[in-house]
């Protein structure tokens, strides 16, 4: 197991432990918070910076994202840390309910937009793809998820949006090395 997948996995389990006490207590996250909540185990710290660094399967997906583009005519689109921190919490909010939300609204009762404001302060052009499998195999792999989205139109088309010009993908899984649950958030955006 790699150093950065192990501080992964335990930043996936401390999220859910945090999250989880924050939902218990019910209390509301303050907008001026942000993007401290929006962390995993400290705003800045080595964990938060893994976040906003594509690595492991992110760069996979990514990478063939940009392939899938290519064959389409389409120019590649560049990563975003601005984008990354919100689309690695949508995953891990996504792994802690145990489910990816299809209308995109996560725990906090935020959509897209506002989450990514919130998380990044960046407003404008924004798109929002989320997949999450169980099991062993295939269907948890980011080619896995590429796959279902490439078979989904509107999952599909936004792959394919010629306005889109930078990502960030996220990705909240366990178990190692063998993957037998994982949740892919990708955000697009244009700036």
């Amino acid at each position: 197991m790699s150093i950065s997948t192990s501080i992964k996995r335990i930043a996936q389990l401390t999220a859910g432990t945090v999250l989880a006490a924050g939902l218990m207590a019910g209390l509301a996250t303050p907008a001026s918070a942000a993007p401290r909540d929006c962390n995993y185990m400290g705003y800045g710290s080595y964990v938060d910076g893994l976040a906003l660094d594509h690595r492991d399967d992110e760069v996979v997906l990514a990478d063939a994202i940009n392939a899938y583009r290519a064959q389409h005519g389409l120019r590649p689109l560049t990563y975003s840390r601005t984008l990354a921190r919100p689309a690695m919490w949508a995953s891990l909010d996504s792994f802690n309910r145990g489910f990816s939300p299809g209308n995109h609204v996560d725990t906090r009762g935020m959509g897209v937009a506002q989450r990514v404001e919130f998380c990044s302060g960046y407003t404008g052009y924004l798109g929002e793809i989320n997949y999450w499998a169980w099991g062993a195999g295939h269907g948890v792999t980011p080619q896995g998820a590429l796959d279902w989205w490439k078979n989904s139109p509107g999952h599909n088309a936004r792959l394919l949006d010629p306005n889109a010009t930078t990502f960030a993908v996220g990705q909240a899984y366990n178990g190692y090395p063998t993957i037998d649950r994982a949740h892919y958030t990708v955000v697009f955006g244009n700036h």
